[in-house]
């Protein structure tokens, strides 16, 4: 799962689309059981999530809500969050 960007809603510090994709990708990272099972990158602009191990079923369900949550935001905010899912 790859996060970057920015959504450009409001600037720096007063972004709520920025605060809300935060808010869903760091409590779900903090949710993961094996974090130690990916490599994460996070930086401004970027979270990066890879694993090349099979995931929990744990794992799993926070990363698809992950994924659910972000296209939430996606629904109410279209011209400021854009979501590409890729093939394995």
């Amino acid at each position: 799962m790859k996060i970057s960007g920015h959504s450009l809603f409001a600037p720096k510090g007063e972004d709520l689309v920025c605060a809300g994709v935060s808010c869903v990708v760091i409590g779900g990272l903090n949710s993961l059981n094996c974090i130690d099972d990916y490599k994460v990158t996070c930086e401004e602009g970027l979270v990066d999530i890879v694993t090349d191990r099979k995931q929990t079923e744990h794992d799993e369900v926070v990363l698809k809500t992950i994924l659910t949550q972000l296209k939430t935001i996606e629904n109410s905010y279209p011209e400021n969050i854009k979501i590409t899912e890729r093939k394995n």
